[in-house]
Formats: structure tokens, sequence, C-alpha cells
């Protein structure tokens, strides 16, 4: 059965060809735009990396309510609980019939049933209070979509790389935050990450530990926390990262994606901004 290549393979294809057309064509026939197009195609793929990483963290939370207790506690199955918290505001709608036209199916339609808010997370499952001002009772079948997903605050901590922060882990931390950013969320800046730091004299291999992260959550104002490690795999870094929810430290979602190591991400590896243990 055929597989798709991985980013890592890409990659070493588009230089093993780059490599046989050098070897064929003579120096004064090469056209720049070659090694431009092999560097734009690796920043493409890595933008990609990126994006899938941060979607599959921050996913919106959904689910399906399996039943209503006797005083209107909706016991909901979560298919997906991204960034959902206890106290998380969720939208509650009812699906309706597909719609058809000419008996094929165009599309489908959602009656909104208002509001509830989950006060307890237990794995897959969640309990919900409707609010007050809901527009219908709920049932078995209804489902829950995030609602307040772009009033979350977050913090994006610094990747290590061998429990050092390097020139590469500033530069995907960036990366990171704008990527959230344009995903609707709220980001705590990294000025402040760092003033906090330094305040609770802590470092940022140091933030590993969950309940150091919590701490530094909490003081920040913040209701998750973006935690990871960065790994050297030859041709490859693979980028571990967990979304931790500051309330409980409890990790909410794990991902990982592996991106090309180029020369610009080698030369960032090498770069040490800051040895293990060592306070900004």
């Amino acid at each position: 059965m055929n597989r798709l290549a991985t980013p890592v393979e890409r990659a070493q294809q588009a230089e093993e060809v780059q490599q046989q057309y050098e070897k064929k064509v003579p120096a004064y026939m090469k056209p720049q735009e070659i090694a431009l197009s092999s560097t734009k195609s690796l920043k493409q793929r890595e933008t990609t990396e990126m994006g899938r990483l941060i979607e599959m963290l921050t996913a919106s939370g959904e689910g399906t309510v399996i039943q209503v207790g006797e005083t209107g506690v909706l016991f909901i199955q979560l298919d997906r609980q991204g960034i959902l918290t206890e106290e998380s505001q969720v939208e509650l709608v009812r699906p309706r019939p597909p719609a058809r036209v000419d008996d094929e199916r165009v599309g489908f339609d959602e009656e909104s049933l208002g509001t509830a808010r989950i006060f307890k997370l237990i794995r897959d499952k969640a309990l919900a209070r409707m609010a007050r001002n809901a527009k219908g009772i709920a049932k078995p079948g209804d489902k829950i979509y995030a609602a307040d997903r772009k009033t979350k605050r977050l913090v994006v901590a610094s990747f290590t790389y061998n429990n050092d922060l390097t020139e590469f882990s500033i530069s995907l931390q960036e990366k990171l935050i704008t990527a959230l950013v344009n995903r609707g969320l709220k980001v705590v800046e990294r000025s402040q990450l760092e003033k906090v730091i330094i305040e609770q004299k802590l470092s940022y291999s140091g933030l590993i530990d969950l309940n150091s992260a919590q701490q530094v959550g909490k003081l920040l104002g913040a209701v998750g926390m973006l935690l990871g490690t960065i790994t050297d795999e030859g041709n490859a870094v693979a980028v571990n990262a967990r979304l931790v929810e500051v309330e409980t430290a409890d990790i909410l979602t794990a991902a990982e994606v592996e991106l090309a190591k180029t020369p610009l991400v080698a030369q960032g590896l090498g770069k040490v901004i800051r040895a293990s243990g060592v306070q900004p």
C-alpha cells in the first residue's frame, strides 16, 4: 500500500533532484531561481507543519449530549476536547434533517438552543448546565461546540533543545504565537512571560515541570500554557508540544510534528541563547 512521503523525505527528494540537475547543467546555465525555489518550498512545508501542530493542539472542542439528568444536568460525550476546560462555555445546537433540492442533499442545518457551561471534565466525558436564557430543552443527540474559544488566554513557552534555549527556540515560539493569534486566540506577550520567570527565579527548562508551569500560568492570568521540546533526529527535528490547563496542571492535548533540518534550522539549534538552568 502506498504511503505519503514525510516532510523530511520530500525535502531529501527535492535536494537529490537539485543535485542531479547541477551535475548535468554547466555552471553558467544554472539559474539562481533553483536555490530560491528550494528554500521557498521548505519554508512552505514548515508553515504547513506548524499550522497542523496548532490545529491539533487548539482544535475547538465538540461533543454530543448522551443523557439529560432530572435536574437538567447534561451528560456529554466529547468527540474532541480541544481546549475545553471546566467553566468553558459551549454552544448547544440540535441537528435538523439535511436540506434537499430535488432529492439531492445540499447541506445541513442546526437549531441553536442557547449556551451551557461545563462544570466537570472526566476524561472524554463532561457535565454541563444550560444557561437560564436557553431557548429550548436539551435532549440526547444534541451537539455542543466550544463557544468561548476566542476569550482563552494562553502562554507559549520557549521550547527547549537539550534543555537549552536556542535561537531556533525563540523563532519557533514567535511562529507559534503568530499562528495562535491568527486563529483568534489571546496570547501573553513573551516579554511578560520572561518577567514572571525572572521574578520567580525560574528557568525555561524548569517550565517542563508542570507545577512550575502552573505557577507561571496563574501569575499571568492564563487558562492554558503551551510547553514543548525540540529533538534532533538527524535530517529532521521533532517538535513535541502539549497544552496544559493552568488550573489543574492537567495535559489537555499533545502533538508532534517533524520539520526538515535545513541549514538555517541547524544554525539556530547551534546558537544557545541560554544554557540549561540559567535564568533569563
